[in-house]
């Protein structure tokens, strides 16, 4: 809400459940060196559509990606979308950030 009591933007949360999230390797793997870490039970993540109040546009979306430092917010003509217009988030194979492509 703006100072004036207005609405400023309408956010919609999409929100997921992530029952496992997978080890990565850390380090050199190429050369057989990586120690595997990051395998950890439950998390949830979010990705938020925001929508302008008065016309009901897309102006952007949140991509969260476990941290909030790691988290990207796009603009509407930047983000990836289906052919009709809808916003597209990816998951990493074994993780659970969501990320732009």
């Amino acid at each position: 809400m703006t100072k004036e009591g207005t609405v400023e933007a309408i956010e919609i949360d999409y929100c997921t459940f992530y029952a496992y999230n997978g080890p990565y390797t850390v380090g050199c793997s190429p050369l057989g060196l990586g120690v595997k870490a990051g395998a950890h039970d439950g998390d949830w993540e979010h990705f938020t559509v925001r929508l302008d109040a008065q016309a009901a546009n897309m102006v952007g979306c949140y991509y969260n990606a476990h941290r909030p430092q790691d988290g990207q917010w796009l603009p509407a003509d930047s983000m990836p979308k289906t052919a009709t217009g809808q916003p597209i988030a990816f998951v990493a194979l074994g993780a659970h950030g969501l990320y732009t492509g």
